[in-house]
């Protein structure tokens, strides 16, 4: 158990940056473009996109579903490992892979960047994106309590 709590600290900052980092989006940055020309809107978002792709980010990201992994496997009757890797193997990270990366490449692909693609992006996009803040905080709240 002692190795499972100290892989568990890693897993819940990680969690907890990346549920912040989507919590930001849902309540700041998605409203911010909302208030913007839909053109202007995908053009930022499109950006975004790749900005996002830098390896700090993608390290915090991948890095914590792999230590999530890790804590279960170190503690395997543990309910609160299983109950973060969980949370954020599914609900963080599977929701970024089956979700939010087609609707991104979607909108990369989408003519003309105007109103209409906007309108098909953005309220399937925010609601995954709560989707990915709320499970990363909670997987946050249950590594801590197993550390």
């Amino acid at each position: 158990m002692a190795l499972a709590s100290l892989l568990a600290l890693p897993a819940a900052v990680g969690s907890a940056v990346v549920g912040g980092v989507f919590l930001v989006f849902s309540t700041t940055i998605m409203a911010a473009l909302d208030r913007q020309p839909a053109e202007h809107a995908v053009a930022v978002m499109r950006t975004i996109n790749r900005v996002i792709l830098a390896p700090v980010f993608l390290g915090v990201f991948l890095g914590t579903a792999l230590i999530g992994v890790a804590v279960v496997v170190t503690a395997p009757g543990q309910p609160l490992a299983w109950a973060g890797a969980a949370l954020y193997v599914l609900g963080t990270f599977a929701t970024t892979v089956v979700v939010n990366v087609p609707l991104n490449e979607a909108l990369d692909r989408a003519a003309g960047g105007g109103a209409a693609a906007w309108r098909a992006y953005r309220p399937r996009w925010t609601v995954a994106n709560h989707v990915r803040a709320v499970t990363a905080i909670g997987a946050a709240v249950a590594f801590t309590l197993l550390v």
